[in-house]
This record gives structure tokens, C-alpha cells and sequence, in this order.
């Protein structure tokens, strides 16, 4: 084992011991987890988060470690992850905070990197964005001022993703969502008019904001103004309450 493999395995446990019991906790909390770590250890953890650690000395690991153990992505964000850490680490000279350790949230990082690249992949034509909502998506509620779509393809999440920060955005992303359970896409509209866009993905418990947050409470009393909304979200208990009935009998 060369020289540096030593170090880095070493730097990798001292990860483990000062993160322990928050990585494992976390993991718990990850559904998505269960498919990428063997076992809860916490250097288990930390050997999967160097996975997405695109430095060859691995020197990410510690700012991974801590963002994860505070529940600041999943592993299946690695998408969104991984790109966002090789883009910081491409143009970090051109950066006003070159250091990655003081960006203080990881959607601090988004922020900065993703301001200069465009992430989502534009779709052209009249024609082809009538397509691409045609094929890859489904109306499943329409009512005044809220439309909810169940998205069917990779290209369709692309498509609705625009102005939004959603790993979905990822054709990968999706398809991992998508093999755990539907997502599905709310359009509300504002009283100004403009218009607010929200997904929802039962298994993993999420509804998300455009900016990839939980909803805080004047995004909560939008949607709940709505008595579609709750039709939908009771649609969404039956159908997976009966799918688990289905299961367990």
C-alpha cells in the first residue's frame, strides 16, 4: 500500500471516530442509504462518502461527513453532489471563498457553483416542449390556480425542474427516485400571479421547493388553500396504504 493510501485510510477512521454516532443516525435516516452502505458502521459511512469525494487525496471527506450527519443530502443526491464538488473544485480560483470549509450549508456550495453553470438542459421549440409534457408527463389533478403532474421521464423531470435546484434535474436522479416510487410535480399559482412549483415523492417523505428545502409554513398554507391538495395527498395514503396491505397479507 503506497504511502498516501496509508494516510488517507488513517484520516478516514479519525472521520469515523469524531462522526460516529451522527453518520450512523443519519443513515437510519436515509432510505436511499440502504442500497449504497453494507452495514450502519460509521467508517462504512465514511468509506461511501469518500465515494463522492472527486479529489484523488480525498480531502472532502470531513466537510461530506458533517453535511451528511446533518441531514443536508441523501445518497441519492450523489447526482447533484459529486457535480457540484467537481465544478467548486474546477473553478475555486476564480471564487471569492476558495476554501470549502466555510461555505456553511451544502446549498451554500449549490449556490455558488451552480451560479456558473447552467444545469438544466433547455428544451427548444413549441412543438418539442408539447412533446416532452405529452409523453413524459400525466395530469393527475387540475383545479383553479393548482395542477399536480406525475412525472414519467427522465427528460419530462428535466423539463419541469427549469428555475429549480431539484436533483431530478439528472436523468440518474430520477430514475432513482423513480424505481422507489412516483414523483410528481405541484404547480400553484400565487395571488400576484406568479406561479409556485413543488415535488413530491411519497417514499422518501419529501416535498420539496424550488430551492430543494423543506416547505416552511406560507408555502404550506399556499398548498393548503387548495381542497385539491388534499384530495391528492389522500389519493397518495390510500393508494400506498393499500399497495403495503397488499404486501403484508
Amino acid at each position: 500500500m503506497k504511502l498516501s493510501e496509508i494516510l488517507n485510510e488513517g484520516r478516514l477512521d479519525t472521520i469515523a471516530k469524531m462522526y460516529g454516532d451522527k453518520l450512523v443516525q443519519a443513515a437510519h435516516n436515509d432510505v436511499s442509504a440502504r442500497g449504497v452502505i453494507r452495514s450502519f458502521e460509521p467508517i462504512q459511512i465514511v468509506n461511501a462518502l469518500a465515494g463522492l469525494d472527486p479529489t484523488p487525496d480525498k480531502k472532502t471527506v470531513q466537510f461530506l461527513a458533517i453535511r451528511y450527519s446533518r441531514g443536508e443530502f441523501r445518497f441519492e443526491d450523489k447526482t447533484r453532489v459529486v457535480d457540484a464538488l467537481t465544478q467548486f473544485y474546477k473553478i475555486q480560483q476564480t471564487l471569492a471563498n476558495r476554501d470549502i470549509n466555510q461555505y456553511r450549508t451544502l446549498h451554500d456550495l449549490y449556490a455558488a457553483v451552480e451560479e456558473t453553470t447552467d444545469t438544466v438542459i433547455p428544451v427548444s421549440g413549441k412543438e418539442e416542449k408539447r412533446r416532452v409534457k405529452e409523453e413524459g408527463s400525466k395530469v393527475v389533478v387540475k383545479g383553479d390556480g393548482i395542477t399536480i403532474v406525475h412525472l414519467l421521464t427522465g427528460e419530462a423531470a428535466k423539463y419541469y425542474a427549469a428555475g429549480t435546484k431539484w436533483c431530478t434535474s439528472a436523468e440518474s436522479t430520477f430514475e432513482d427516485y423513480a424505481r422507489s416510487g412516483d414523483i410528481y410535480v405541484i404547480m400553484v399559482k400565487q395571488p400576484n400571479g406568479v406561479t409556485r412549483k413543488f415535488q413530491f415523492h411519497y417514499q422518501s417523505g419529501q416535498v420539496m421547493n424550488e430551492k430543494d428545502h423543506e416547505l416552511v409554513k406560507n408555502e404550506i398554507a399556499l398548498l393548503s388553500g387548495h381542497s385539491e391538495w388534499y384530495q391528492f395527498v389522500e389519493m397518495m395514503v390510500r393508494k400506498h396504504h393499500f399497495e403495503h396491505s397488499n404486501e403484508t397479507a
